[in-house]
């Protein structure tokens, strides 16, 4: 290092020597003006001069050596007024202010210099700190970089294994999809939509989707489908009809979405479920319903049906026309856990119907609406949850009125013959009678006028008339006329 270096480095760590190297450049420029002659040489001039150099070089500008200048003219022009000779300032003096000055001006330039090369270095330094702070933050960007890309064909990996994963998922689900573009021409299909159309992959992409729908069902859904694609709202769920590859009417349902690709629609997607089966399901619960339906309106049974809690679900004309109800409604507010139309010990009914699940022919006594009894066959079961809970009694009611009335008579009649008999029977055997009087023996062997025989043992009375032949005999005279 310089002496300028150390000189810096002393002056900027302690600026006070600076102001001491300045008092004492002054004192020794006085002692040099005030020295006598005689001490007054080269040696004293250069050990008094030094200081003096040494204060315009801690200025470290071009007023230094303004300052050593004047300070120099000052001397010369002193020593020329108090009797020095020209040649004396000449050879002794001028020499070494040349020096002085040729040092101050070296130095100044060294020192320039050393500063130039020290904000260069510097300056390299700062270049070399942004250079090597620029390296790592582009060695952390880089790092960044590299992870980004590492995280990209990590999420490129993923993707393509969802994409795979959906792809597979698609081709083997059991939903047929199918995707066509803005003109209706089919450009992908899964496996389940060539099962359901019967026919390869290559034969159904290309073709117009029109072409697999019966004629009266392709006016319709194109319609919709030009709405869909030109941003009309159109329903979402579809049922329709498509026909295969050997021309059979399959009943399907369609669920139908745009496909976006940047933003833009590209096509249609749509999701096709074979509904055949549950289409063929529902007509058989329909038909069955509507059996139901008739047999309920028009059987000439009541049918009705029953909650536990004793509320009526529903009754059929049949019934309310038997138990002569206006209507369904009347009927209906009848609890009949706590009015029932049946002369019977509702609550053990219950009973035995849950505990055996099924009455069949009850014959009981019902009361009618006008209060007029009639006589009912009952048949009853109950109708149960998944639970095994009971949640209904179902009951079929047949008016065998005429037939208990029948049998009652029947009963009725029977009995009487019965009775008829059991006195007939009284008067048959052999009866012992009078040849001549006509009168009956009993058991007890009296004798017994015929007529009163047969009125004490039957139900016959006797009223007397004469015959022809008797009235000849007894009355002749008369008989002729008569």
């Amino acid at each position: 290092m310089f002496i300028s270096d150390k000189i810096d480095d002393i002056l900027s760590k302690n600026p006070i020597y600076g102001y001491l190297s300045l008092i004492l450049a002054i004192a020794c420029i006085v002692v040099e003006f005030l020295l006598p002659t005689n001490y007054n040489n080269s040696l004293t001039n250069m050990i008094l001069l030094v200081p003096a150099v040494i204060f315009p070089f801690t200025i470290k500008y071009r007023f230094g050596l303004y300052i050593l200048i004047t300070t120099a003219i000052i001397q010369f022009t002193y020593m020329l007024a108090t009797g020095y000779s020209i040649k004396f300032v000449a050879i002794e003096l001028l020499p070494i202010w040349i020096i002085v000055m040729a040092v101050y001006v070296l130095i100044n330039k060294e020192h320039h210099y050393r500063s130039n090369m020290q904000q260069e270095l510097l300056l390299r330094k700062d270049v070399e700190k942004e250079a090597v702070m620029e390296s790592i933050m582009l060695q952390e960007k880089n790092t960044l970089l590299e992870k980004e890309i590492k995280e990209r064909i990590k999420y490129q990996k993923e993707l393509d294994n969802a994409t795979n994963y959906y792809f597979n998922l698609i081709e083997n689900a059991d939903i047929a999809m199918g995707i066509s573009d803005l003109n209706g021409i089919i450009s992908y299909v899964n496996e389940n939509f060539t099962a359901i159309y019967k026919r390869p992959k290559e034969k159904i992409i290309g073709q117009a989707f029109v072409n697999m729908l019966p004629p009266l069902e392709q006016s319709k859904l194109l319609n919709i489908f030009n709405e869909k694609v030109s941003g009309v709202q159109t329903p979402g769920n579809l049922r329709t009809h498509i026909l295969d590859a050997n021309g059979k009417l399959i009943h399907v349902h369609i669920i139908s979405d745009l496909v976006y690709e940047n933003d833009e629609v590209v096509g249609v997607r749509a999701y096709i479920w074979d509904i055949s089966d549950q289409v063929d399901a529902e007509n058989a619960v329909r038909e069955s319903e509507e059996k139901f339906r008739s047999i309920f309106e028009y059987s000439p049974m009541g049918i009705y049906r029953s909650c536990p809690a004793g509320s009526i679900v529903l009754a059929n004309p049949a019934l309310l026309n038997m138990l002569k109800f206006p209507d369904l409604a009347t009927f209906q507010e009848l609890n009949l856990n706590k009015v029932h139309p049946a002369i019977y010990n509702r609550k053990e009914f219950i009973e035995e119907l849950q505990e055996k699940g099924k009455i069949i022919g009850k014959i009981s006594e019902w009361e009618r609406y006008d209060g007029a009894i009639l006589y009912i066959k009952e048949t009853s079961w109950t109708i149960k949850n998944d639970k095994d809970e009971i949640i209904y009694y179902d009951g079929i009611i047949d008016d065998v009125t005429e037939q208990v009335q029948a049998e009652q008579e029947k009963e009725r009649l029977i009995e009487q013959l019965l009775s008829a008999k059991s006195e007939i029977q009284r008067l048959s055997g052999m009866l012992p009678i009078c040849s001549h009087c006509k009168k009956i023996r009993d058991d007890t062997g009296y004798w017994h006028q015929i007529e009163v025989f047969i009125d004490d043992h039957s139900d016959a009375q006797f009223s007397h008339g004469i015959c022809p032949d008797c009235a000849h005999k007894i009355y002749p005279d008369y008989s002729d006329d008569e």
